[in-house]
């Protein structure tokens, strides 16, 4: 396993324990579907469990999202390996998605579902709760996106 490889699979590991002990502390701290002030009518903390995926889908498929998972860190742990240069912005990208993803997976194995606490209200508009994994695994696609159409923002 070369330096890089290892980078990835270090940091991703960093991100999902952050993610798991963020989970223990809140699910300790706060009850279930009530909802905690952070910054007025805006952000609170709502403990929930979700059985499903990103905005409730596919309910109640917990082997095929463990699946699915599993599949995911293994494609994006093979696209980052079949690079030739890996930047640490790069390095960095990967270990935040397959930390977000192994960090959600590990909730799915171990609870069933995944600890969400993250709430975010806009007028009338409440945005579906979700975790610091979800927050890694969005960021990091947005700049795998953003790499691909304006070239890599990560250079050397």
């Amino acid at each position: 396993m070369n330096k890089q490889a290892k980078g990835i699979i270090f940091f991703g590991l960093i991100f999902a324990f952050a993610d798991q002990m963020l989970k223990i502390i809140l699910s300790a701290k706060l009850t279930l579907h009530k909802s905690f002030l952070l910054i007025n009518d805006l952000l609170y903390l709502n403990l929930t469990h979700n059985t499903g995926a990103a905005f409730g889908l596919f309910q109640g498929s917990r082997v095929l999202l463990i699946a699915i998972a599993i599949f995911a860190v293994i494609v994006v742990y093979l696209m980052a390996a079949n690079e030739e240069v890996l930047t640490d912005g790069n390095i960095f990208t990967y270990a935040l998605l397959i930390g977000g993803i192994l960090g959600n997976m590990v909730d799915r194995i171990v609870h069933g579902y995944v600890i969400d606490y993250i709430s975010i209200t806009v007028g009338k508009f409440s945005f579906p709760v979700f975790n610091f994994a979800d927050i890694c695994i969005t960021l990091s696609i947005v700049i795998l996106i953003l790499g691909t159409i304006f070239g890599s923002t990560f250079k050397e």
